[in-house]
């Protein structure tokens, strides 16, 4: 079953969250982002990255805690020991937190580079995720980010994807682009700058998926390509054109390790890829083919699914940007502006949900791992 976690007027326009070691989930509010067709004030410093509390253990948001405000566009986090990473176009910086309280203290230039996260948001780095060789990874960019003595180190990676990175126990990278369900780095990315003279490394940026089919459960006119034969049928998409964010779900609470969950807000619904391997290689196919189903899928044409997470409770954790204008102003369409002015898509505006998937006969979940102040040992 799905519950709902947290809702407006706690988070708006939510696009990004990542949990910290105390199972606080932060999440990264792109209020500035296509409020209407023109866009109007798009560079204003109107995004935050907020902190949401629940304080009485009910899986429910009780409270929130602004970390960081006036921020262009802020499209990822990292929270990390003393303080987060953050990237606010035109740059990732670091933003401490001296006292604990949660709420930044400065702001520190990591890493420069990310200018068309306001000119081109749709193709701009982004991610942040930390993988198992103690290297900060990012998607839509080739660099790597290491915490050092004294601050961080950028090193040279392979990169890969456009909107959200995971990895799997194995540390392999999975992301994606819009019209291609899944990639995987198969070799580690990090030493395909060091192949290069030779060639690359063969297994970078490997397709999992060949079926590029899609099942909504309602007629989705609202896609930038509509206008294409064969994108829709009967006004219902057949062909992902939104997918973003894979998550590798490494949990126990729910019946589904190592399967990969995907975004395709496009078609408000979110796909199951079940992988299989051989000889290191690796494919993989929508759990629910053969009935023309994806894994979850809504009746309302607001609901976008655009990251994913997995919780310290075990659940599948989904960020819903729930809004009816998600393509960027830069590719729209004649035929999707038309659907959009028709159907009064570009309001309302400012909302945001945030779910959770969780086994429908379960009463609690399993306790969440106590990491906060723990030793390194432990």
């Amino acid at each position: 079953r799905v519950e709902l976690f947290a809702s407006e007027p706690l988070i708006g326009d939510p696009v990004a969250a990542r949990f910290d070691a105390a199972g606080r989930l932060w999440v990264v509010e792109m209020r500035g982002y296509m409020n209407d067709l023109d866009p109007t004030d798009e560079d204003a410093p109107n995004g935050r990255i907020v902190v949401l509390h629940d304080d009485d253990g009910d899986w429910r948001a009780d409270r929130v805690t602004v970390f960081a405000d006036r921020l262009v566009l802020p499209r990822a986090v990292l929270p990390l020991v003393g303080g987060a990473l953050v990237i606010t176009p035109p740059e990732l910086v670091w933003m401490p937190d001296a006292d604990g309280d949660l709420v930044a203290d400065g702001r520190e230039v990591v890493l420069d580079g990310f200018e068309a996260g306001v000119a081109n948001p749709e193709h701009s780095g982004n991610g942040l995720v930390w993988g198992l060789d103690h290297a900060i990874h990012l998607a839509n960019d080739r660099r790597l980010v290491r915490r050092v003595d004294g601050g961080f180190r950028v090193e040279p990676g392979a990169g890969g994807g456009q909107w959200g990175l995971s990895h799997d126990d194995r540390g392999r990278f999975y992301f994606n682009y819009n019209s291609d369900w899944l990639r995987c780095d198969l070799v580690p990315g990090r030493y395909g700058p060091r192949a290069a003279a030779v060639g690359g490394l063969p297994q970078l940026n490997r397709r999992l998926v060949r079926d590029t089919s899609v099942w909504p459960i309602r007629i989705t006119p609202g896609v930038n390509r509509g206008y294409r034969d064969g994108m829709l049928r009967d006004w219902v998409l057949t062909t992902h054109t939104a997918a973003c964010s894979p998550l590798v779900y490494r949990g126990s609470w729910l019946p589904f390790d190592g399967d990969v969950f995907v975004c395709e807000p496009a078609g408000h619904a979110v796909r199951r890829v079940v992988l299989r391997g051989h000889d290191g290689a690796l494919a993989g196919e929508n759990a629910y083919a053969a009935e023309q189903r994806e894994f979850l899928a809504s009746t309302d044409e607001r609901f976008r699914p655009v990251d994913l997470q997995n919780g310290p409770d075990g659940a599948l954790w989904i960020v819903d940007m729930y809004r009816g204008v998600i393509q960027h102003k830069n590719y729209v369409t004649s035929f999707l502006r038309d659907q959009i002015e028709r159907r009064g898509l570009e309001r309302p505006i400012g909302l945001g949900r945030i779910w959770r998937v969780v086994p429908d006969d379960a009463a609690a979940p399993p306790p969440a791992p106590e990491l906060d102040g723990a030793d390194a040992a432990a």
